[in-house]
């Protein structure tokens, strides 16, 4: 596609609804360009950018463009796009609904990439922003990027270097996702309603082995809207996006339930729990959040010992301000696993998609819930994992 080159205006003001429709002269365009293309060490580093990337000028026009940028845009040379602006160059539905062109329009102002580059030409700091630009009038095609603007001044020139990456592909995964667990979570919810609902029910035709039906037929369910529960607040805490609802809470009783919940489990059969509660204080926590933290340290402790020995689950006040919980199997970690027990992914259990577990209690327990997951595996002791959190004030 070839474009029809822009009318430079440097001295004329045309309306505009955001940023100055002001374009700079030709000349100085070239100048800055040749300028950029001299230091081959900038050209370099914007060529192994992963995404696109564009220099601007301080009238946010494009002085240089890396070989990404041209393929995605259409073109074979610089000369092709330079002294267009980045949604000019990209199609984007709003470039030519004002005289002044791209970030004039009305919508420009709720415009990802617009803001991005005009707060760090204000603030002379990087500015990091997610964009979605509606591309083709015809089938409001759209694409998501992730905008990061930073200012740079070479030559007496005041700059800005803006990457995109495209994030079109996560912004949709995120959307089916959440779709996904909706749906599932509705479903199973049912599920588990009707569970409930059979086991509550008599009959002297009964036997034992149908109470037994029954009763796990709930269980099953119960912990399938557990599960899928605590995937969905995995994959929002991975991403930023987890709502975190903070209440007093009894830290004995929060472990206990915990507890309790894993002693349920089909992983716990010839294998004992002991329970040591010295925690008799608050925490200013989410419940539902905090449970997940606990259960999957439990776990995996329980996981980690051998039939027929003994997991010490415990909590104590550390101080006047502090908390813990602890969680103690008789197995030795390796080293190995030791360096990476908290990455994504990582386990020693061989399956697809295992070893989440130690990762979302760090990831959960310290990012969101303002605690601290850490552990010790070491001969003869065994292995231990601890969680400590600041004991609420208001009491």
């Amino acid at each position: 596609m070839s474009y029809v080159p822009i009318q430079m205006a440097p001295n004329t003001s045309a309306p505009t609804h955001y940023a100055p429709a002001e374009r700079g002269p030709h000349s100085v365009l070239h100048g800055i360009s040749e300028a950029l293309r001299g230091n081959q060490l900038l050209v370099d580093l914007l060529e192994t950018t992963p995404g696109c990337a564009v220099v601007l000028s301080q009238e946010r026009q494009i002085v240089h463009a890396n070989r990404r940028f041209l393929e995605a845009v259409g073109m074979e040379r610089l000369e092709e796009v330079r002294g267009y602006r980045v949604g000019e160059a990209m199609r984007c539905v709003h470039a030519d609904e004002e005289p002044g062109g791209c970030g004039t329009a009305e919508a420009c102002a709720t415009c990802g990439a617009g803001t991005a580059i005009h707060e760090s030409q204000v603030t002379l700091g990087t500015k990091n922003r997610e964009w979605r630009i509606s591309i083709d009038h015809a089938s409001a095609k759209a694409l998501d990027f992730e905008v990061i603007a930073t200012p740079m001044r070479i030559e007496n020139h005041d700059l800005t270097v803006v990457t995109l990456r495209d994030i079109s592909g996560e912004k949709r995964r995120r959307v089916l996702e959440r779709i996904f667990f909706h749906d599932v979570l509705n479903t199973a919810g049912g599920l588990q309603g009707l569970a409930r609902i059979i086991s509550e029910e008599d009959s002297d035709d009964d036997d034992e082995e149908s109470h037994w039906i029954r009763r796990s037929i709930l269980e099953l369910a119960t912990q399938l809207v557990s599960d899928i529960q605590s995937q969905r607040a995995l994959t929002a805490a991975e991403s930023g996006e987890l709502s975190v609802s903070m209440m007093e809470i009894n830290f004995d009783d929060a472990v206990k339930s915990s507890v309790s919940v894993v002693t349920g489990h089909d992983i716990t059969q010839g294998k004992k729990i002991r329970f040591q509660g010295n925690g008799d204080v608050n925490v200013r926590s989410d419940p539902h959040l905090l449970q997940r933290v606990l259960v999957n340290l439990i776990k995996n402790a329980v996981e980690a010992t051998p039939s027929g020995g003994e997991i010490t689950v415990r909590t104590l006040i550390e101080s006047e301000i502090r908390v813990s919980f602890s969680v103690h199997n008789p197995t030795v970690m390796s080293n190995e696993v030791q360096l990476q027990i908290f990455q994504r992914s990582f386990s020693t259990k061989e399956g697809y998609g295992r070893g989440i577990g130690t990762y979302s209690a760090k990831l959960l327990g310290e990012k969101y819930l303002g605690g601290k997951v850490d552990f010790w595996s070491r001969e003869p002791e065994g292995t231990t994992f601890k969680f400590s959190l600041p004991i609420s004030q208001s009491i």
